[in-house]
């Protein structure tokens, strides 16, 4: 989404995202994706500001395969498994439902041939719901929101083989659809509003209504693809193509 920056108000304008805290000077248009958002200021007494798009390296895609294991949640901890491709652990790999909700940690390990100064910046693509990303052991991130991207200094990455881990904390309702399946009364509301709770359904424990069981199955977990690729300043971009020239 493509959005005007009032282009009629004098005075440099700032782009600040709130996820990252990062503030780089703000056009007379600002491109939007999907769920992003972010804080505009207009300073009318500075001067304006040129802005220059950053320089992107091509997007290395790391495809695995995955380690994937529980770190916490339920109702039960399942097996850790390989994934050779992105998918819902909501699904086994036999194809049968899996309740689990909580937090399940990917690992996979990747070459890497690009710069290791400036920033890089990892894209996880689809994530259900929350992530927390460590680089060779460093926590470099956490995302929740789209669109899920996590910024950090290069030099943490080596050239040759890297260590990516994403702990992913999903929502709870595949747990309680379970729950509600097996007739499990987990109920217990203490001064909280069941909104509507008589329009849901039938009923289940002491609330009349309200029927977990039929709640649809979620998708969770790191869906991806996931891509990483180097952000050059254009200015820093400038001055290595003269010293190539030299």
């Amino acid at each position: 989404v493509v959005v005007a920056a009032n282009p009629s108000a004098r005075g440099s304008k700032w782009w600040m995202d709130p996820m990252t805290g990062d503030i780089s000077p703000a056009g007379d248009t600002l491109a939007l994706e999907g769920y992003a958002s972010g804080f505009l200021v207009v300073k009318a007494s500075g001067m304006a500001v040129a802005v220059q798009a950053p320089v992107l390296s091509e997007a290395v895609c790391l495809a695995g395969p995955w380690r994937l294991a529980p770190v916490c949640g339920g109702p039960e901890l399942p097996e850790p498994r390989t994934m050779e491709a992105l998918t819902t652990w909501s699904r086994n790999a036999d194809g049968s439902e899996n309740p689990f909700c909580g937090t399940m940690r990917y690992e996979t390990t990747f070459g890497w041939s690009g710069a290791v100064d400036g920033v890089a910046v990892l894209d996880l693509g689809r994530v259900e719901q929350s992530a927390r990303v460590r680089v060779n052991g460093r926590d470099v991130g956490f995302s929740f929101m789209a669109p899920h991207r996590v910024r950090f200094a290069a030099s943490i990455l080596k050239r040759g083989e890297n260590h990516l881990e994403v702990e992913v904390t999903s929502l709870g309702q595949n747990r309680i659809r379970w729950y509600g399946q097996k007739g499990v009364n987990w109920m217990y509301f203490y001064d909280a509003n069941v909104e509507d709770y008589r329009k849901l359904g039938s009923s289940i424990g002491d609330i009349p209504g309200f029927d977990t069981a039929t709640l649809p199955l979620l998708d969770c977990g790191l869906l991806g693809s996931v891509t990483l690729r180097n952000v050059f300043d254009r200015k820093t971009t400038e001055v290595e193509k003269r010293k190539e020239r030299r």
